[in-house]
């Protein structure tokens, strides 16, 4: 599995700087309030869509094991398909160390924030 750039704690604490957290994001969307918590325990797509468009995180730098490098989710409900990253770099790190890889549709220092 490959480490995220981005952790739990790093999305709480940008949360924060929002007054926001997990689960005031789920509740005020109408879902579960731990919709978003269980999002870091298993695939969720409500949950990770939530987080992903609060914390303006890209998917694979939070997820590299659910997303790849272009944002495509490629894990449905809990089960892997075989439609994995293709391109040079498996990892947001690598992404960020080539600036633009070849599947790559924008440059890392347009995924969310920089590393």
């Amino acid at each position: 599995m490959n480490k995220p750039a981005r952790d739990k704690f790093d999305v709480q604490r940008k949360l924060a700087s929002q007054n926001r957290t997990l689960t005031s994001l789920a509740r005020d969307a109408g879902y579960s309030e731990s919709l978003c918590r269980g999002a870091f325990c298993r695939p969720t797509l409500l949950g990770e869509a939530l987080i992903i468009a609060a914390t303006g995180y890209c998917g694979h730098e939070i997820w590299p094991d659910r997303y790849d490098c272009t944002g495509t989710r490629h894990v449905r409900q809990g089960k892997a398909t075989q439609n994995r990253c293709v391109s040079q770099c498996q990892t947001a790190s690598d992404c960020v160390a080539t600036k633009l890889c070849s599947n790559h549709k924008r440059s890392a220092s347009q995924c969310g924030d920089a590393l």
